[in-house]
């Protein structure tokens, strides 16, 4: 928006049109704007701007201040714009609301035995049930989930969104709206409404806030009912550079030197969710131009990447990694990124594309970067050859970030220290810990940032390679060359006061017990 803003707390702009941010309406709840009668339009440079048709006396201006966790600011608009900027931005939670009572005391449909899905489509596709669902979808991507679960109970149904890794309940609804949810959600994703003892799998696409998503979805027979969880996927939103992926300049340095090689294969290990796919498009974005040829094989394709040939995975029609592998040698790329390697088949075809001149760019399941060496040759590579192909592996993990709205100075009891293996006088900056306010939905973090270890293979680990060691001397032999772990570069983001304590024990958990082996 363009407008004149004062130095003071207040600006004015009566004549505008208001376009209404999501991530301003985070930042206050209903109840304050019914209470004052004040909107939350927009933050800019860390400012939320509010619209009134009155001026806001200094105390109620603290108490806004006080629960928008940072500077606030007025727009002046007329009694009927506040109002109807009020109704668009909490408006379709009632309106959700309003729907789920609706369905709750109309009709129900028996979907146990299914009639002609036609005769369902009618019913479900166009009605309050899928308008429902079109709701909660655009409240999760205003949220920034990554997933959206719908959950049968024995005797209620539930709402979650994964929002930041974890799971955040939103709803808990009737037990008998779940096979109209359920069903809606099926036909969207075309899928068989009548099998309800198998798990499906489909996809969708929405149009929310501007912009296109898609959602993969996954139905799974339970106790109590279909389970259905849909995974968003936003490819609109941008590729992050790897300069925004949390390396330091070491590490960065590093890694820049073993992508821009002309072959071998570079590895990203780490548990589902951990960011893995992120970081092969941001290293994609960055060695991609109009000189070389880059081929993608993806399970899904989650961003869209300009300039790249990229394809999807079908295994009911025959392309899976291996097959789709094997035909991509044949379209002379120069760098390949397989989305993961799931089989000693795609891991045979990697490396040879690898040893034949091609920078082959793949994901692995593994608790860290060393033990992909490992699960290679548990696969049923030779180790010569994992020795000879294998460039760099790079483990990593998601952390979720500190709000920086309201994380407060934290000085940690000893018992905290003890389980990092720190002392007070090895602290070199102070820590910082969750508190929770309106911009962070109380939580006390928002967004996630990445750890990492990036593992170079040297002619002393190539070695360790060729005699079958394990996992754990790998990893010494890579400390050793200058690998910093995923402890290390935790506790940098600790120091810099981007994450807290507690987080990093939440996530390293398991990876402290293995490098404890």
């Amino acid at each position: 928006m363009k407008r004149e803003v004062s130095q003071g707390s207040q600006a004015s702009n009566p004549t505008e049109k208001i376009v209404i941010q999501p991530e301003a309406v985070r930042r206050l709840p209903e109840s304050f704007s019914a209470k004052f009668k004040i909107v939350p339009v927009e933050v800019k440079d860390e400012v939320l701007f509010i619209a009134t048709a009155s001026p806001v006396s200094s105390d109620v201006m603290a108490e806004i201040t006080k629960a928008a966790g940072g500077e606030v600011r007025c727009l002046y608009l007329s009694e009927e714009e506040v109002e109807g900027a009020r109704v668009r931005a909490y408006g379709k939670e009632r309106e959700l609301d309003a729907i789920f009572s609706t369905l709750e005391e109309g009709p129900k449909i028996d979907t146990s035995v299914a009639p002609e899905t036609s005769a369902l489509d009618d019913v479900f596709s166009q009605g309050p049930v899928s308008k429902a669902i079109h709701i909660l979808i655009d409240e999760a991507v205003r949220q920034g989930a990554s997933d959206i679960h719908l959950e049968p109970l024995e005797d209620h149904y539930r709402i979650r969104f994964r929002i930041d890794g974890l799971l955040k309940e939103v709803r808990m609804l009737k037990k008998a709206l779940q096979p109209s949810l359920t069903s809606s959600t099926k036909i969207m994703a075309a899928l068989d409404i009548g099998e309800q003892r198998l798990p499906q799998d489909g996809r969708f696409n929405v149009e929310t806030q501007g912009r296109k998503i898609d959602l993969r979805v996954s139905s799974f027979p339970t106790m109590y009912g279909e389970k259905i969880v849909m995974r968003i996927l936003d490819k609109e939103q941008g590729v992050f550079t790897l300069e925004h992926l949390g390396f330091t300049d070491r590490e960065l340095d590093r890694l820049e030197k073993i992508i821009q090689r002309p072959h071998g294969i570079i590895l990203v290990t780490g548990p589902t969710g951990s960011g893995k796919s992120t970081t092969l498009y941001a290293i994609l974005n960055k060695i991609s131009n109009f000189t070389n040829n880059v081929i993608t094989l993806e399970d899904p394709i989650e961003y869209n990447l300009p300039g790249v040939n990229q394809a999807q995975i079908n295994p009911k029609k025959g392309l899976t990694f291996a097959t789709g592998l094997r035909s991509i040698l044949r379209q002379d790329p120069d760098i390949i990124m397989v989305g993961e390697i799931r089989d000693s088949e795609t891991a045979e075809i990697a490396i040879h594309a690898s040893l034949t001149g091609h920078l082959v760019l793949s994901t692995l399941h593994t608790n860290d970067a060393p033990s992909a060496i490992t699960r290679l040759i548990d696969m049923g590579v030779e180790p010569f050859l994992a020795a000879s192909s294998v460039e760099g592996v790079m483990g990593q993990r998601l952390l979720r970030r500190l709000c920086k709205v309201c994380r407060r100075h934290f000085n940690p009891p000893a018992v905290l220290l003890e389980k990092l293996g720190l002392s007070k006088k090895e602290i070199k900056a102070p820590f910082y810990e969750a508190v929770g306010c309106a911009e962070c939905a109380d939580t006390g973090y928002k967004g996630r940032l990445a750890i990492q270890e990036l593992m170079i293979i040297d002619d002393s680990i190539r070695e360790l390679i060729y005699r079958k060691a394990t996992a754990t001397e790998i990893r010494a032999a890579a400390i050793k060359a200058g690998m910093k772990t995923l402890r290390d570069d935790a506790l940098v983001k600790v120091e810099k006061g981007e994450t807290s304590i507690e987080e990093l024990l939440r996530i390293l958990s398991e990876v402290s017990s293995h490098e404890s082996e």
